[in-house]
């Protein structure tokens, strides 16, 4: 994962935050693009892991989410998120680490 999907994840999660009683509609009526598991898969650098997900059952996972979003209180699923977003942030920082410096030795 590099800082582009960390990024998207993250802008993702803070239009989630500002408005937690819309979370459904989003998911509902959000763009394939902006959806927080679809970056993930595609971000993730795993080609079965992406086609499973985004192309074989993408549709279900949606309408499973969309069902889910629709409780009064869906802290534990932002919660959770946040948790997601930390992580990528971590992986993120370690492997600009471990990469070498342009023109260093």
């Amino acid at each position: 994962m590099d800082l582009d999907v960390h990024t998207s994840l993250k802008q993702v999660l803070m239009r989630h935050d500002k408005c937690p009683h819309d979370v459904a509609e989003a998911v509902y009526k959000g763009s394939a693009e902006g959806d927080f598991h679809r970056i993930i898969a595609r971000g993730s650098g795993n080609r079965w892991l992406e086609r499973a997900l985004v192309e074989d059952v993408y549709s279900l996972l949606r309408l499973y989410r969309f069902h889910g979003a629709q409780r009064a209180d869906v802290s534990i699923s932002l919660a959770q998120h946040h948790v997601i977003v930390e992580r990528t942030a971590l992986e993120v920082a370690a492997a600009s680490r471990v990469l070498p410096v342009p023109g260093g030795p």
